[in-house]
């Protein structure tokens, strides 16, 4: 079984001229397309990517400056700033693991520190800057076009008032995903999120 943690609460501020999008407020906006919230489960669900490789290739690439607190400052040096929040950790009770967010210019970085063992589990990771990470073909600045031609139809799609789309990519064998934030058409946020195995925090 897996844990999934949230993924962070920073807004798409590229996305939507520094004002932050809010989920709780949805609107049917132009359904000539798709819907506000889109799910590939259930009867005439959107297929799921057909490429299996593609989407690895793209989640791969979250992880490309380090899978620990550690790694991450090696690649990037030391971040603008560090924010520490504590969660529960059912197996110990009384010693709550840690999220550790890492704050650079070029995003953010979400590591859960394992108390027990002191083990860091790459949870999630968000960027905004053109460029950044290059990925199979996928980054800051391409086409949603682009974005459905290389990875395929979306297993979740979704939209705000603002205008902001997301396009929500899962592998099915571990729960990572990864989720694009087009605005006009053009990737804005690339946003992933990796499962923590309950036996990591055991």
């Amino acid at each position: 079984m897996l844990r999934l943690l949230p993924l962070l609460a920073s807004a798409c501020v590229a996305c939507t001229g520094s004002s932050r999008t809010d989920s709780a407020n949805r609107t049917t906006g132009d359904r000539s397309e798709v819907s506000d919230s889109t799910n590939s489960n259930g009867p005439g669900a959107i297929a799921a990517s057909p490429s299996g490789a593609a989407l690895t290739g793209l989640l791969k690439e979250g992880q490309s400056f380090g899978t620990t607190a550690g790694e991450i400052r090696g690649h990037l040096g030391q971040p603008d700033s560090v924010v520490l929040d504590p969660i529960p950790n059912l197996e110990e009770e009384g010693q709550p693991d840690t999220i550790i967010r890492l704050y650079y210019a070029i995003g953010v970085f979400g590591v859960y520190r394992i108390t027990k063992g002191h083990h860091d589990v790459l949870n999630e990771v968000a960027v905004d800057t053109t460029g950044v990470p290059p990925g199979p073909g996928i980054h800051v600045g391409t086409s949603r076009q682009d974005v459905v031609s290389v990875l395929g139809r979306p297993h979740h799609i979704d939209r705000d008032r603002s205008g902001v789309e997301t396009l929500e990519y899962e592998r099915r064998e571990d729960g990572a995903t990864v989720r694009l934030l087009i605005f006009e058409g053009v990737v804005r946020r690339i946003e992933w999120n990796f499962p923590v195995p309950d036996h990591a925090a055991a």
